[in-house]
């Protein structure tokens, strides 16, 4: 799994972040590496977490009206996607890891630090 770009706002799309908090979405980029023929199933809400500054941890949430939202899906070998993975944060936390488990057991889980490489909107 690849991170890429954030963005900060207030709101993306329809959605609006409550007082105190702001919206990140952050460009992930998973592929299927496998080459014995496994399928990876990938799903934003269940792959992803991230960690604030203060050591809180958020789950991501659905932005209406975002496009290219990462979603679920399963990738055969040799296959890639990519899109965005919202979540809500406190307002000016940059200290901020992405954890990516993408399963219970048996899998490399990746923590990924996102310290200043982001992109105001």
């Amino acid at each position: 799994m690849i991170a890429g770009d954030l963005r900060f706002a207030d709101s993306f799309g329809y959605t609006r972040a409550d007082s105190g908090d702001e919206l990140v979405i952050v460009s992930v980029s998973i592929i299927n590496d496998s080459d014995i023929g496994i399928r990876k199933q990938y799903s934003q809400f269940t792959d992803f977490q991230l960690q604030g500054g203060s050591g809180d941890i958020r789950r991501p949430i659905i932005v209406l009206g975002l496009d290219h939202q990462l979603g679920s899906g399963e990738l055969a070998s040799g296959g890639q996607t990519s899109g965005w993975v919202a979540f809500e944060i406190r307002k000016g936390d940059r200290n901020l890891i992405l954890q990516y488990h993408p399963c219970l057991i048996l899998c490399e889980e990746q923590d990924i630090p996102l310290k200043e490489t982001y992109r105001p909107v």
